[in-house]
């Protein structure tokens, strides 16, 4: 069985130099449900409140509601590193949760973010 919604992101590995500047990647949602939707987007790091978002910015915040079998882009943008307590160098993993109110459904992927320089 086919999953109501289903994420795609447009890298896997990202590495981000804080002192670079924003870094940015496309996020696609299709909806395989049989009924049209909204969706939106949460970027959420281990160690970090969910509700604190001034670290990054999704554009669009929220989706028109799409028909079923269409998608729809976000594009995500990393503003700072995630306010891990202490700062933070290495690799840590993000987790990409779209989720759609009318679906009561969500879908999730991870990806890498290797920080450099400083935290």
């Amino acid at each position: 069985m086919m999953k109501p919604i289903h994420t795609e992101i447009s890298d896997s590995v990202l590495q981000f130099a804080p002192e670079s500047g924003p870094l940015s990647f496309a996020i696609t949602v299709y909806n395989n449900s049989d009924q049209f939707a909204s969706f939106q987007v949460v970027l959420v790091a281990a160690g970090v409140d969910v509700n604190q978002r001034d670290w990054y910015r999704l554009s669009p915040s929220v989706s028109a509601k799409i028909p079923p079998g269409a998608e729809t882009c976000f594009q995500a943008h990393l503003l700072s590193v995630p306010p891990v307590p202490g700062g933070f160098t290495g690799t840590m993993n993000l987790t990409v949760r779209v989720y759609s109110t009318e679906l009561r459904n969500e879908d999730r992927k991870d990806l890498r973010l290797i920080i450099t320089g400083e935290g």
